[in-house]
């Protein structure tokens, strides 16, 4: 009878010896696959939080005049409009006005640009990225670029366009009289609020990173 009752306790050791190695072992796997989920959770959250992280502005010209002050600013061919005043604290990007360029300095994407002014009828105004006109292919089959982003005025003009700023940092979004004669920049309708009215107005927002090159 003893012998039984010592086989017993035996057999009741050796299930919770097995029993406690098993818990064990399964513990230190689920640390380790949580340690390496979590690891690769915050790389990924953070790889894409900053690959789309907001950046946005708006930015105007006003214009305070008087009836002995009435003449309007002109631009110059080739020369750059100024747009100086944020509406509110831009993110992500900045206003420069410098012998580099004036316009605004942002970071790779893809942009969502509208701008708008009431320059004098028939001026040339193109909204350019670094310098240089934005493009589009005409056709599938023969590479024909086409610039895109021109206006010309006979009324005033409010626009948007889609644009790549191909650059990883200081990307210059800009707008220039395109024409070869000066043009007048005339107050934007309804935006005289006593003497000061409105000259330029643009907006800018990233709206996607960078797409993959094809």
């Amino acid at each position: 009878m003893l012998w039984v009752i010592f086989l017993g306790i035996l057999l009741l050791a050796a299930v919770v010896v097995v029993v406690a190695v098993g818990l064990k072992r399964g513990s230190k796997g689920c640390r380790r696959r949580n340690k390496n989920g979590s690891g690769s959770s915050s790389s990924t959250s953070s790889s894409s939080s900053s690959s789309e992280s907001l950046v946005y502005g708006e930015f105007v010209r006003p214009f305070t005049f008087d009836e002995e002050n009435v003449a309007l600013p002109i631009v110059q061919p080739g020369g750059s409009l100024i747009f100086p005043v944020p509406t509110v604290q831009p993110v992500g990007m900045s206003y420069i006005d410098a012998t580099g360029g004036v316009g605004l300095l942002v970071p790779q994407g893809v942009y969502l640009v509208q701008w708008e002014l009431n320059p004098s009828t028939g001026a040339a105004v193109n909204l350019l990225v670094n310098g240089n006109d934005p493009q589009t292919i005409l056709t599938d089959t023969v590479s024909i670029q086409y610039n895109y982003a021109k206006a010309v005025s006979i009324s005033p003009i409010n626009f948007q366009y889609l644009v790549v700023a191909p650059l990883p940092v200081d990307n210059l979004l800009s707008l220039v009289n395109a024409g070869d004669s000066l043009f007048t920049l005339q107050s934007i309708p309804n935006t005289a609020i006593g003497a000061t009215s409105l000259l330029t107005h643009i907006r800018a927002q990233r709206i996607a990173p960078l797409p993959p090159q094809t």
